[in-house]
């Protein structure tokens, strides 16, 4: 009896086992080593030779403007600042933007739909936007590990839709999500932007969607990301529900 039980148990874990889809698997294993420090000795334009290979680089002053042609109306652009002297690369996100009833428009032109808000709200959110924007549109490189530097405490949960399975991850921060989904997808190239921003029971809710484009193998995978703020418009509730290979 004890020997069918226990061949029962080894035959469910194995089953559950195969059932780990690789992102999953990724997701529930410790980190790797950062991919922060990767040709930190080259120079600049040549780092981000390696790092953006599909995107042009249009030199601004000091900074960089990096774009690449849009994915599905998606875009995929973004400023890089540099310190000459230190060859120092600060990610710098666009938080110009204006506010009416109705949406955000941001310097680019893109406009985010936005129900509700107050102008507070609108300041208390358009910086966290902008940041947002930017770490997901560098994801898969080792920009969003040079942006990431702190711990959190941010409840996070992923909801993985790989080969015909789902499965639910709950991880301890947002900052360790970011860190595992930017190794897992480490060399792809992603476009991100927010659907819209709303109020409701005196709370702030705000939408996007990311889409990370593997260019060698010519897959795509789609992720819905959630945001969800306290009273105080802070973030505290992160969901990623991610669609493998769309």
């Amino acid at each position: 009896m004890k020997k069918s039980i226990l061949i029962l148990l080894l035959l469910a874990i194995s089953i559950l086992l195969h059932c780990e889809t690789p992102l999953f698997r990724q997701l529930n294993r410790g980190l790797f080593d950062s991919i922060r420090n990767r040709d930190q000795n080259l120079p600049l334009v040549e780092r981000l030779d390696r790092w953006f290979p599909h995107h042009q680089k249009i030199v601004m002053g000091d900074a960089f403007y990096l774009t690449t042609p849009y994915f599905r109306d998606f875009r995929s652009d973004f400023f890089v600042q540099y310190e000459p002297f230190y060859r120092r690369i600060a990610v710098i996100p666009d938080t110009t933007a204006f506010f009416s009833e109705k949406e955000i428009v941001l310097s680019t032109g893109e406009v985010i739909p936005a129900f509700n808000l107050t102008h507070e709200d609108f300041l208390d959110v358009k910086n966290q936007i902008a940041w947002l924007t930017v770490l997901f549109r560098t994801l898969g490189t080792p920009m969003p590990e040079l942006m990431i530097e702190r711990r959190d405490d941010i409840e996070t949960y992923v909801i993985v839709n790989e080969d015909s399975l789902r499965q639910k991850v709950i991880l301890p921060s947002f900052a360790e999500t970011i860190k595992k989904l930017n190794q897992f997808y480490d060399g792809n190239v992603s476009y991100f932007q927010f659907n819209e921003v709303i109020k409701s029971n005196s709370r702030l809710e705000f939408f996007g969607h990311l889409f990370i484009r593997d260019v060698e193998n010519e897959t795509v995978d789609f992720i819905d990301v959630r945001f969800h703020t306290n009273r105080q418009n802070e973030i505290n509730l992160v969901m990623f529900f991610i669609y493998r290979k769309v």
